[in-house]
């Protein structure tokens, strides 16, 4: 690539000189488009983007600036006849400038002299335009552009004037369309001066112009850190990998050694899963950065390695490297770093908490955590206190404790003017406590609220991932299935991480789909092919284990199923150990040893109510009543009922209360079979379908299959021939789905 590399100047940085004089000199209508411009391009480091907004032109036209006056000015609300007024008068003045000479002309008359004294913007009357003081945003870029633009030898000013011309020629049937002049005499000149040069011995300036724009590409030092750090942002935020055109620049002979590059190199390497590329990219980085500042950059550098481990699973190497980063930091007195780190440090661990238990003083840190960041970060400050509400919410310390810290999380994150992430993640901290309380509504809420005020398409494709997982987890298996695989097609050929992301879920969807329809064998083959995949996600690991185990109990390998449970028991989670011993209760159940299963269940339910964990106090108690109507104290059955119906109901999980009417089915039964009462019979009907019909709408068709089962005990019990007939016919029907 034909590059030329400058300090700071290019011809789009000379095309906004003619936006500014306009600024400065026209009437009142071009001159608040002008200014209108200028906004929108400071908002953007003066950079130009392509349509979507995302990725910065990395040699903008001066079309590309037309264009922008019309993005600026439209979302400014202007009127199209003045946009196209400051389109025109912009294109007059730049089309004027014919040769090298008038363009030094127009800066030393127009361009220079907008640069005061005072330190206001203002108009001098007695001169008629606008004047910026030095120290200002537009003088000292003014002044920057205007000084580098003298200092330049004569063969860079040749070179920068034939950018410049290619630069507007982009525009050159949009202003003849508009009514524009162009006077073609620069041609002539050019080859004039062309020989001129040969003779003078200045042979290896190139200065060849013409219409087509066969001149050298420029850009500065300053524009291409701006694009670099912009790509890094993309990377991380999007996985948007540079385009063709930059990364044919950043190979160029004439760059220059830009650290950012390496920095993008590792970004991309993580992108392909390729390691050593990474590792080596990682490295150069600061090998380059550590020798100009190697306090802060070592710091840096640990973070980095530590985050590189932990995207390779290498869970032991990143707590190396950030343990040796919080005791420099230390070391140093280097307090806002400091909390930095911490902070990376919770975040990791709340996912991975059994790696807590290498931590000396974990609560102890945290309290430090949270003390410090008050007076270094509203956003860290805030996450502090998600960390918190996470860390008490593992414990089952209950739901005064949680709500305390996430109000507290929330509240920080509202005043937190500058990060707006910092409440989306508050949101979300909302969500998961408003699911383990067993509200459903106030957590989708939560989820909602994240949604609506990110700004970020990878946020808003995650948000969209927990909702589908929590709506899961509640027992709307299908449905949230379907859409993930409709999620998982937008971001199949743009993101790894996110594609990744959504598969494992899916996959763990699946086996729940094929639990429910007795593909017990397919099941375990995609238990199988997850065992070996690090799950990041604690509660997307927590389903896991649960469902590896939910499989061999409907295999009916209890012995297996009671070793998985005790292998994971030790885990630190309050919510986990509930329901392993859940699953432990019912295996005990199944296996009809109902007085083993008593005291344990006992136990579980007055820790899920001391925890507030409602969802999984309902389970327990159906759980309970399950043993209760194996015992035949049906009565009591009926009592638990009464009291918990509603709160059951307002959980909102179709499945959980299916399986509820199923044992209130079981119960009047009982009652039935006890006292012969017609009441009792039609409310074992009346249960029963609502059981079925619950079941049938989560597809789960091994609990609709023993929900007839039930109905052909019953039929066959009181000889109900019509009864029997009906039951067979859709066990017929189900046996044929399942098989």
């Amino acid at each position: 690539m034909n590059l030329q590399i400058t300090e700071d100047l290019t011809p789009h940085k000379l095309g906004l000189l003619f936006v500014l004089h306009l600024y400065s000199t026209a009437q009142e209508s071009i001159s608040s488009q002008c200014l209108t411009l200028l906004i929108h391009l400071l908002n953007n480091d003066l950079l130009l983007y392509n349509d979507d907004n995302q990725e910065p032109i990395v040699f903008p036209t001066l079309k590309d600036l037309c264009d922008t006056v019309v993005q600026a000015c439209t979302g400014a609300n202007q009127e199209s006849g003045d946009v196209s007024g400051l389109q025109l008068a912009l294109l007059d003045l730049i089309w004027k400038v014919r040769t090298l000479d008038d363009l030094n002309e127009f800066i030393d008359g127009n361009i220079i002299p907008l640069i005061a004294t005072n330190n206001t913007i203002y108009i001098d009357k007695t001169i008629g335009f606008k004047q910026f003081e030095k120290s200002s945003i537009l003088g000292s870029f003014i002044h920057k552009v205007t000084t580098e633009f003298k200092l330049l030898k004569f063969n860079h000013c040749l070179t920068l004037f034939d950018g410049f011309v290619k630069y507007r020629e982009s525009t050159r049937e949009l202003y003849l369309s508009m009514g524009g002049t162009i006077i073609d005499v620069l041609q002539n000149d050019y080859e004039l001066f062309g020989k001129l040069i040969e003779q003078s011995y200045l042979g290896n300036v190139d200065f060849t112009t013409d219409k087509g724009g066969a001149g050298k590409e420029i850009t500065s030092v300053s524009d291409l850190s701006i694009i670099l750090n912009k790509q890094i942002e993309l990377l991380e935020s999007k996985g948007i990998s540079p385009s063709e055109l930059l990364d044919n620049i950043l190979n160029s002979s004439s760059i220059p050694n830009l650290p950012s590059y390496y920095y993008i190199n590792y970004l991309e390497s993580l992108k392909k899963y390729d390691y050593n590329s990474s590792f080596e990219s990682l490295y150069r980085y600061f090998d380059y950065m550590v020798s100009n500042n190697s306090k802060y950059f070592y710091h840096f550098a640990l973070i980095l390695k530590a985050n590189l481990h932990q995207y390779y699973n290498q869970h032991e190497l990143a707590m190396n490297s950030i343990q040796e980063a919080i005791s420099i930091a230390r070391e140093n007195k280097d307090n806002s770093t400091l909390t930095y780190i911490i902070s990376w440090l919770f975040n990791y661990i709340k996912n991975k908490p059994e790696l807590a238990q290498d931590m000396a003083n974990p609560n102890q840190l945290l309290e430090f955590l949270i003390m410090k960041t008050k007076t270094v970060s509203l956003s860290l400050y805030s996450l502090s206190f998600d960390f918190k509400t996470f860390q008490i919410l593992n414990h089952g310390d209950g739901i005064a404790a949680y709500l305390n810290n996430l109000t507290k999380a929330t509240y920080i994150s509202i005043y937190d003017e500058f990060q707006i992430s910092s409440f989306i993640r508050s949101m979300e901290m909302g969500v998961i406590v408003w699911n383990k309380i067993g509200n459903n509504q106030l957590s989708q809420v939560y989820n909602d609220i994240a949604i609506e005020f990110t700004n970020n398409s990878n946020d808003l494709i995650s948000l969209k991932i927990r909702l589908n997982f929590l709506r899961f987890l509640q027992g709307d298996v299908e449905s949230s299935y379907n859409e993930l695989q409709a999620l998982k097609q937008t971001v199949a050929t743009t993101d790894y991480s996110l594609f990744n992301s959504i598969q494992v879920r899916s996959l763990i969807m699946l086996i729940r789909i094929n639990l429910f329809k007795g593909k017990f064998i397919q099941a375990k083959e995609i238990v199988n092919t997850l065992l070996d995949n690090d799950l990041q996600d604690l509660e997307l690991n927590h389903e896991f284990i649960q469902l590896q185990i939910e499989i061999e109990i409907y295999l009916e390998n209890y012995n297996l199923a009671l070793k998985l449970i005790e292998g994971n028991i030790h885990r630190s989670n309050i919510y986990l150990m509930i329901k392993l011993n859940l699953l432990k209760c019912t295996i005990f159940n199944k296996s009809n040893n109902h007085i083993k299963s008593f005291s344990l269940i006992i136990q579980t339910i007055q820790l899920s109510q001391k925890c507030g964990y409602t969802n999984l106090l309902m389970e327990s108690l159906i759980i309970y009543i399950n043993m209760l109507n194996h015992l035949g104290y049906y009565q009591d059955i009926f009592d638990i009922f009464e009291n918990i119906m509603p709160a059951l109901i307002s959980l909102n999980n179709l499945h959980l209360t299916s399986r509820a009417y199923f044992e209130l089915a079981n119960g009047y039964f009982n009652k039935y079979k006890n006292k012969q009462k017609t009441t009792s019979f039609n409310n074992v009907l009346k249960f029963l379908n609502k059981s079925i019909n619950g079941f049938s709408r989560c597809n789960d068709l091994i609990s609709v299959k023993s929900g007839f089962e039930f109905e052909m005990e019953i039929a066959e019990y009181s000889q109900n021939l019509e009864l029997l007939e009906h039951a067979k016919e859709n066990l017929l029907r189900i046996n044929h789905l399942i098989s």
